[in-house]
C-alpha cells in the first residue's frame, strides 16, 4: 500500500502502515475510500508529532492526560470542531487497533469519553468494562481448529495458542521466549519474564493443555539452547522472531474459524480467558495478580464477576 508515512520515528509512526493495512482489510466490511485513509494517515502523523514532542516513549504512557494535551493542540492550530472530533475518532480507531494486536492493555481515548459523560452526571464513578473470555469449551475447540490444517506451522501454533491459554503472557513476553525458557518451565513448571515497565515475574502456567506446548518445547529439545521457541519460521532460521501482527492473524484465524466473536480477537482475549480460568482453578486474586503483572489487584478483581 502506498501511503503518506510520519517523518517522526516513534512507536506511533512505526504503526501507521499496519494500521492502515488492518483497516483495509478484509475483516472489515467497509472500503475506505482514499480520502478517509488520507484523512487517517494526516491524524495519525499530527499525533506522531505530538507524542515526540511529549516524550511519550510507550503507547502504556498515553493517558486521558495525553489526550487532552492532543486536543488542546488541535484546537490551538485552529482546526475547526468536526476536524478535531474526526481526529479524536482516529485515533480511538487506531487504539483499538493497538488492543486487537496486543501492543497497550487500554484505549485512553475510550477512558477520556467515559471520563467526560461522568462529569455529566452526579456523582457515582464509571464502571470498568467486564473483560471478555472465551468459554471452557470453545478454548478447547480452538486448539482443535488451530491444528485442523495442513500447514507445517499448525502444531507450532497449537502450541503458541495452547501456551497463551495456560499462561496468561503478554504477546511480547510470548515471542522473546527461547527453548532454554522452554525446557526450564518444563522441568519446573514455572517461567520467568520480563514484562511492562521492564518488571521481572515468574509466571507458573497452569496445565490444561501442555500435551501442546509442552510436545513441542520436547521436538525441538536438540536445538541450540537460545533458540526462539515461537520463531516466525517452523523450519530455517530459528532466531527470527514472530511479529506480534503474526501472533495477532493466527490467533484471529482461530478465533473465527471457532466461531467465537469478542471486542478482542487478538491474543488479549486469550489472556483474559487464562486470567478467568486460574481463579476458576483456585488461585487466589493476589496470585493472578502476580502472575499477569497486574500492577492493581482491582484490575484482576474484575475476573470474579465472570465466575
Amino acid at each position: 500500500m502506498n501511503t503518506p508515512t510520519s517523518h517522526a520515528l516513534n512507536w506511533v509512526s512505526l504503526q501507521i502502515e499496519p494500521f492502515l493495512l488492518w483497516v483495509t482489510s478484509s475483516e472489515f466490511d467497509r472500503n475506505y475510500s482514499p480520502n478517509t485513509i488520507r484523512a487517517m494517515n494526516q491524524a495519525l502523523v499530527s499525533f506522531s508529532g505530538y507524542i515526540s514532542e511529549s516524550s511519550v516513549e510507550s503507547p502504556n504512557e498515553v493517558n486521558i492526560a495525553v489526550i487532552r494535551g492532543f486536543r488542546r493542540r488541535l484546537d490551538q492550530e485552529g482546526l475547526s470542531l468536526s476536524t478535531i472530533r474526526q481526529r479524536l475518532s482516529i485515533i480511538d480507531f487506531f487504539f483499538d487497533f493497538m488492543l486487537t494486536s496486543d501492543l497497550v492493555e487500554q484505549n485512553p481515548v475510550e477512558e477520556l469519553k467515559n471520563s467526560d459523560r461522568g462529569r455529566k452526571r452526579r456523582g457515582g464513578r464509571i464502571k470498568k468494562r467486564l473483560p471478555s473470555v472465551i468459554a471452557l469449551a470453545d478454548q478447547d475447540e480452538l486448539i482443535r481448529l488451530t491444528l485442523d490444517t495442513e500447514k507445517q506451522s499448525a502444531v507450532r501454533d497449537a502450541a503458541l495458542v495452547g501456551l497463551f491459554l495456560d499462561s496468561g503472557l503478554r504477546v511480547e513476553e510470548m515471542i522473546g521466549l527461547t527453548l532454554a525458557h522452554g525446557l526450564l518451565m518444563l522441568d519446573t513448571g514455572k517461567v520467568r519474564v520480563i514484562g511492562k515497565g521492564d518488571k521481572e515475574r515468574v509466571v507458573t502456567p497452569m496445565n490444561h493443555y501442555i500435551n501442546r506446548w509442552g510436545a513441542w518445547i520436547e521436538s525441538r529439545r536438540d536445538l541450540p539452547s537460545e533458540s526462539l521457541l515461537f520463531p516466525s519460521r517452523v523450519q530455517g532460521d530459528f532466531m527470527q522472531p514472530m511479529s506480534q501482527q503474526g501472533v495477532y492473524k493466527i490467533v484471529h484465524r482461530a478465533l473465527v474459524r471457532c466461531g467465537v466473536h469478542a471486542p478482542q480477537m487478538g491474543a488479549h482475549l486469550l489472556r483474559h480467558s487464562a486470567a478467568s480460568r486460574m481463579l476458576h482453578d483456585g488461585r487466589t486474586l493476589k496470585e493472578v495478580q502476580e502472575t499477569l503483572g497486574h500492577e492493581s489487584i482491582t484490575t484482576t478483581e474484575l475476573y470474579l464477576h465472570l465466575l
